[in-house]
Protein backbone atom coordinates (compact mmCIF):
# COMPACT_ATOMS: atom_id res chain seq x y z
CA UNK A 1 0.00 0.00 0.00
CA UNK A 2 1.33 3.40 -0.93
CA UNK A 3 0.48 6.83 0.33
CA UNK A 4 0.87 9.33 -2.40
CA UNK A 5 1.52 11.68 -3.81
CA UNK A 6 4.04 12.84 -1.21
CA UNK A 7 5.29 15.46 -3.62
CA UNK A 8 3.68 15.96 -7.04
CA UNK A 9 0.41 16.95 -8.59
CA UNK A 10 -2.49 14.49 -8.18
CA UNK A 11 -2.70 14.22 -12.00
CA UNK A 12 0.58 12.32 -11.98
CA UNK A 13 -0.84 9.65 -9.63
CA UNK A 14 -2.84 8.08 -12.47
CA UNK A 15 0.45 6.97 -14.09
CA UNK A 16 1.56 4.87 -11.11
CA UNK A 17 1.15 1.14 -11.58
CA UNK A 18 1.72 -1.84 -9.33
CA UNK A 19 2.89 -4.99 -11.08
CA UNK A 20 3.82 -8.52 -10.14
CA UNK A 21 6.40 -9.78 -12.58
CA UNK A 22 9.89 -11.16 -12.83
CA UNK A 23 12.31 -8.76 -11.17
CA UNK A 24 15.04 -7.30 -13.30
CA UNK A 25 18.46 -5.80 -12.64
CA UNK A 26 17.23 -2.19 -12.21
CA UNK A 27 14.66 -3.22 -9.60
CA UNK A 28 17.16 -5.27 -7.59
CA UNK A 29 19.60 -2.36 -7.43
CA UNK A 30 16.93 -0.03 -6.08
CA UNK A 31 15.67 -2.36 -3.36
CA UNK A 32 18.49 -3.14 -0.95
CA UNK A 33 18.51 -6.72 0.22
CA UNK A 34 16.19 -7.95 -2.51
CA UNK A 35 12.58 -7.32 -3.21
CA UNK A 36 10.70 -6.18 -0.10
CA UNK A 37 9.35 -2.67 0.14
CA UNK A 38 9.63 -1.49 3.74
CA UNK A 39 7.24 0.87 5.50
CA UNK A 40 8.17 4.59 5.15
CA UNK A 41 10.24 3.95 1.98
CA UNK A 42 10.10 6.95 -0.34
CA UNK A 43 10.03 6.30 -4.11
CA UNK A 44 10.45 8.78 -6.98
CA UNK A 45 9.76 8.65 -10.70
CA UNK A 46 12.87 9.85 -12.49
CA UNK A 47 10.80 10.96 -15.51
CA UNK A 48 7.93 13.07 -14.09
CA UNK A 49 9.14 13.68 -10.51
CA UNK A 50 6.17 11.98 -8.79
CA UNK A 51 7.08 11.00 -5.19
CA UNK A 52 5.19 8.51 -3.03
CA UNK A 53 5.60 6.61 0.23
CA UNK A 54 5.09 2.97 1.22
CA UNK A 55 2.70 2.77 4.19
CA UNK A 56 2.44 -1.04 4.44
CA UNK A 57 5.32 -3.43 3.82
CA UNK A 58 5.25 -5.67 0.77
CA UNK A 59 6.85 -9.06 1.38
CA UNK A 60 6.37 -10.57 -2.06
CA UNK A 61 9.41 -11.43 -4.15
CA UNK A 62 8.12 -9.96 -7.41
CA UNK A 63 6.87 -6.52 -6.44
CA UNK A 64 7.48 -3.60 -8.76
CA UNK A 65 6.08 -0.09 -8.59
CA UNK A 66 6.18 1.84 -11.84
CA UNK A 67 5.38 5.32 -13.03
CA UNK A 68 5.54 6.55 -16.63
CA UNK A 69 6.07 2.91 -17.64
CA UNK A 70 9.34 2.56 -15.71
CA UNK A 71 10.28 1.29 -12.22
CA UNK A 72 10.29 4.00 -9.56
CA UNK A 73 13.60 4.64 -7.79
CA UNK A 74 13.90 4.06 -4.04
CA UNK A 75 15.33 7.23 -2.46
CA UNK A 76 18.27 6.55 -0.16
CA UNK A 77 18.32 8.44 3.14
CA UNK A 78 21.43 10.62 3.08
CA UNK A 79 22.94 11.45 6.45
CA UNK A 80 25.82 13.86 5.84
CA UNK A 81 26.29 16.83 3.57
CA UNK A 82 28.57 16.12 0.65
CA UNK A 83 28.42 19.76 -0.53
CA UNK A 84 28.62 23.12 1.19
CA UNK A 85 24.83 23.41 1.36
CA UNK A 86 23.08 22.11 4.46
CA UNK A 87 20.38 19.45 4.18
CA UNK A 88 20.57 17.37 7.35
CA UNK A 89 17.55 17.98 9.62
CA UNK A 90 18.64 19.00 13.10
CA UNK A 91 16.21 18.48 16.03
CA UNK A 92 16.41 20.41 19.31
CA UNK A 93 14.29 20.68 22.44
CA UNK A 94 11.97 23.68 22.09
CA UNK A 95 11.59 24.20 25.86
CA UNK A 96 7.83 23.59 25.70
CA UNK A 97 7.80 19.79 25.91
CA UNK A 98 8.26 19.36 22.17
CA UNK A 99 10.94 19.84 19.56
CA UNK A 100 11.93 22.15 16.77
CA UNK A 101 13.61 20.78 13.65
CA UNK A 102 15.69 23.05 11.44
CA UNK A 103 17.20 22.04 8.11
CA UNK A 104 20.86 22.99 8.22
CA UNK A 105 22.29 23.35 11.72
CA UNK A 106 24.56 26.31 10.92
CA UNK A 107 23.18 27.55 7.60
CA UNK A 108 19.47 27.54 6.70
CA UNK A 109 18.45 25.69 3.55
CA UNK A 110 17.14 27.94 0.74
CA UNK A 111 13.36 28.11 0.34
CA UNK A 112 13.05 29.30 -3.25
CA UNK A 113 10.36 28.14 -5.71
CA UNK A 114 12.98 26.19 -7.66
CA UNK A 115 14.79 24.74 -4.59
CA UNK A 116 13.10 24.13 -1.24
CA UNK A 117 12.32 21.68 1.56
CA UNK A 118 9.01 19.98 0.72
CA UNK A 119 8.47 18.39 4.15
CA UNK A 120 10.03 17.61 7.52
CA UNK A 121 8.98 14.59 9.56
CA UNK A 122 9.62 12.91 12.90
CA UNK A 123 9.34 9.13 13.26
CA UNK A 124 8.69 8.18 16.87
CA UNK A 125 8.31 4.39 16.93
CA UNK A 126 4.97 3.63 15.26
CA UNK A 127 4.04 7.34 15.01
CA UNK A 128 4.96 9.69 12.17
CA UNK A 129 4.47 13.47 12.33
CA UNK A 130 5.03 15.47 9.14
CA UNK A 131 4.85 19.16 8.24
CA UNK A 132 4.68 20.26 4.61
CA UNK A 133 6.49 23.48 3.72
CA UNK A 134 6.22 25.99 0.88
CA UNK A 135 8.79 28.23 -0.80
CA UNK A 136 9.31 31.40 1.22
CA UNK A 137 8.69 29.72 4.60
CA UNK A 138 11.42 29.00 7.11
CA UNK A 139 13.05 25.54 6.68
CA UNK A 140 11.91 24.44 10.13
CA UNK A 141 9.01 22.75 11.92
CA UNK A 142 7.74 22.45 15.49
CA UNK A 143 6.41 19.12 16.74
CA UNK A 144 4.49 18.43 19.95
CA UNK A 145 6.51 15.35 20.83
CA UNK A 146 9.45 15.31 23.22
CA UNK A 147 12.88 14.70 21.71
CA UNK A 148 14.21 11.28 22.70
CA UNK A 149 16.84 8.73 21.76
CA UNK A 150 16.04 6.55 18.74
CA UNK A 151 13.78 9.03 16.94
CA UNK A 152 14.31 9.43 13.21
CA UNK A 153 14.01 12.91 11.70
CA UNK A 154 13.80 13.18 7.91
CA UNK A 155 13.34 15.91 5.34
CA UNK A 156 12.76 15.91 1.60
CA UNK A 157 14.42 18.51 -0.65
CA UNK A 158 12.86 18.87 -4.10
CA UNK A 159 16.35 18.92 -5.69
CA UNK A 160 18.63 16.87 -3.42
CA UNK A 161 16.24 14.21 -2.15
CA UNK A 162 15.80 12.53 1.21
CA UNK A 163 17.90 13.34 4.31
CA UNK A 164 17.87 11.71 7.75
CA UNK A 165 19.08 12.34 11.29
CA UNK A 166 18.86 9.71 14.04
CA UNK A 167 18.66 11.02 17.61
CA UNK A 168 21.44 9.40 19.66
Amino acid sequence: VLRGPVSASPDIAKNVHFKRKRMHKYHNQNLKGGSMLKKNTILKCNDCGFVTEVVAECNCENCEITCCGKPMAVLEEKTADSKGEKHVPFPMDNGKGGMKVVVGENMAHPMLPEHYIVWIEVQNGPYVNRKYLKPGEEPSAEFYVALKKGMIVREYCNIHGLWKYEVK
